[in-house]
């Protein structure tokens, strides 16, 4: 036999068309209130799954702070500043020790402030986001920090000769110590025009064109670093 269910949507509207009479009418009204009995019972039930799933997003977005906030402010900064200390460029040195400087100051804020904070809901979120800003690549914020603020105003590293021109001076400010007194070495046993001859070949390789300012610097430094006087007179050859 055929099977019969009183949530067929053809038998609703069948029951709906009897035209009541004398048994008919009980039956009609019996089975009119079984359907709105069981779409009550179904509404109710994706009203509970609709504040079942929603209750889970607002948990995640309560706790986002704890989730996320691990991995962003101390996993990856550790496996970044693992591979600066590897990185013979002196630039994601001043990131990530900025950045932990930085994470250092916030963290004795807060254990100094923490009744004040208390009363700020959002302080969690504020803290993460700026964060990612610190962190990111896209963003490196804490690097730009050292630059524009803590370089700028302490007044580290920012003594260049004035013998050298504009161009030179900007690129040995920008280069680490050691790696100056390397260029220092290299202008004389070569002359001064020599450096701008690597700084214009590095800076229209296309290799390191996409990666802006930063990877020139870093091309620049690894090269005084590990390239002999010899080596250096070949690439002086080869630039020229």
């Amino acid at each position: 036999m055929p099977s019969f269910c009183y949530f067929n949507p053809i038998f609703k509207i069948h029951c709906r068309s009897i035209k009541p009479s004398s048994l008919s009418l009980a039956i009609y009204t019996l089975v009119q209130r079984l359907i709105e009995d069981i779409e009550k019972i179904q509404n109710k039930a994706l009203h509970r799954s609709q504040q079942r799933i929603m209750g889970v997003l607002g948990a995640l977005a309560r706790h986002m702070d704890a989730l996320v906030g691990p991995g962003i402010m101390l996993l990856y900064p550790l496996y970044a500043s693992m591979r600066a200390i590897e990185s013979p460029s002196t630039l994601d040195d001043q990131q990530w020790l900025t950045y932990w400087v930085l994470y250092s100051l916030i963290t004795l804020f807060e254990l100094s402030c923490w009744k004040v904070l208390q009363w700020f809901p959002l302080w969690p979120y504020m803290k993460l986001l700026f964060c990612c800003w610190l962190v990111l690549p896209i963003f490196n914020g804490a690097a730009y920090i050292y630059e524009t603020h803590v370089r700028r105003y302490f007044k580290i590293g920012q003594y260049v000769s004035p013998n050298y021109n504009e161009r030179q001076r900007k690129a040995l400010q920008m280069m680490s110590l050691d790696a100056r007194k390397s260029v220092e070495r290299f202008i004389e046993s070569h002359g001064p025009d020599a450096l701008d001859k690597i700084i214009r070949a590095v800076s229209d390789s296309s290799e390191f064109r996409p990666a802006g300012c930063c990877m020139h610097l870093q091309a620049l430094e690894c090269l005084f670093h590990f390239l002999n006087s010899d080596a250096m007179s070949g690439f002086l050859c080869f630039a020229g």
